[in-house]
């Protein structure tokens, strides 16, 4: 599937000079299947895909990129919005009622695409600016 959706985002067409890509990871996220179970964990999942979803534009593309990861990719839109993007789906957890019954974070890493770059080598940037959000403390978002 990945192959598939990177295949299909190399090609961006003649009106996309900007995209930027959002990788998500929930932290803490063992926690709830170890202690609630993976049934939990899924609604967990769910819920959170779901709010994603109502948040972002019909133009942005959500995918369950693994375990607890999601990325988003955003087509028109620079580094700058993608990370106010970021931070505002960060900023309305806390707010969410969680299936498992406690407060869930997310770390948020965010990047631009650079003229003429592969969007795999963004979505690295963006995996790499990820672990530098979860090394900062974690429930944050950090642009490469």
């Amino acid at each position: 599937m990945r192959d598939g959706l990177l295949n299909k985002w190399r090609y961006r067409g003649p009106h996309s000079d900007l995209m930027a890509v959002v990788f998500i990871d929930l932290d803490h996220f063992k926690r709830v299947n170890d202690t609630h179970g993976h049934a939990t964990g899924d609604e967990v999942l769910r819920a959170f895909a779901m709010s994603v979803q109502r948040a972002i534009r019909t133009t942005d593309k959500l995918v369950r990129w693994g375990g607890e990861e999601f990325l988003i990719v955003c087509l028109g839109t620079s580094g700058t919005e993608a990370h106010g993007l970021a931070e505002k789906l960060r900023a309305a957890m806390p707010n969410q009622i969680w299936p498992c019954g406690q407060q869930m974070t997310a770390s948020f890493g965010v990047t631009a695409l650079q003229p003429g770059e592969d969007i795999g080598e963004a979505i690295k940037r963006a995996d790499s600016a990820l672990y530098g959000a979860k090394a900062n403390g974690r429930n944050c978002v950090l642009s490469a």
